[in-house]
């Protein structure tokens, strides 16, 4: 009898041991989040056909980075780009649009946390800045007056471009006050523009570039001479 209470005690007991083998355990650890941006103008409207770039910065051996682009694309009929899935760390998103001529770009650095659903809303139109521009004759010293001064599309041109061509590229035109200033207001930040100095399409001048800031106000000078 001792002998049969063995043998079963040691079926069972192999019994157990073989379907603890059977066990497995899974882990899964979310290492992701997700991420979907709205762009809106600034009545809080959607805008479809927005240009959206979801990019990191991935350092280099050399102790520099580079530009790591993730998505390209543009927002849907709502207004909306939805990412996916992005690894949790740190990322930057440029939104851009067109609006009465004007380009208009925002830059947002956002983080990402696994696990989470990030929503962005980016509001582009927004993003302006001004610019004052003194204007000094280079002969005189003395301050230009009525003199027009006109904000051009970032491209390349030279003084040898035509002068209508040139004029077809304005995107802002002022006149200088009799102090020699003149002023520029809600000009899209985050872009450069060429400067036009003119008289008539004789006499005219075109310069280096300027810049605006978000909702602040950049100056600069000139010490020109008008042909």
């Amino acid at each position: 009898m001792k002998h049969f209470i063995l043998i079963i005690l040691t079926i069972f007991l192999f019994s157990c041991k073989k379907e603890d083998q059977n066990i497995n355990i899974n882990i899964t650890t979310e290492t992701s989040g997700t991420l979907l941006v709205k762009v809106l103008d600034n009545n809080s409207t959607s805008i479809s056909g927005a240009k959206v770039a979801i990019y990191s910065y991935v350092a280099t051996s050399s102790s520099g980075s580079i530009i790591n682009i993730l998505a390209n694309d543009s927002t849907n009929a709502n207004g909306e780009y939805y990412a996916g899935k992005l690894l949790e760390g740190e990322y930057s998103v440029t939104v851009q649009v067109s609006n009465n001529n004007f380009q208009y770009r925002e830059e947002i650095d956002f983080q990402i946390i696994a696990g989470d659903s990030k929503v962005i809303q980016v509001f582009p139109i927004k993003n302006v800045g001004n610019i004052k521009i003194l204007v000094l004759n280079y002969v005189t010293e003395s301050p230009y007056s009525n003199l027009k001064v006109s904000l051009l599309k970032n491209s390349y041109y030279m003084n040898s471009t035509p002068y209508d061509y040139l004029l077809s590229q304005a995107l802002l035109t002022e006149t200088t006050s009799n102090d020699g200033w003149v002023a520029f207001t809600n000009v899209p930040a985050l872009q450069s523009y060429s400067v036009l100095f003119h008289y008539d399409s004789t006499h005219y001048l075109l310069n280096n570039y300027v810049s605006s800031n978000k909702e602040s106000t950049k100056e600069y000078s000139f010490i020109i001479s008008i042909p």
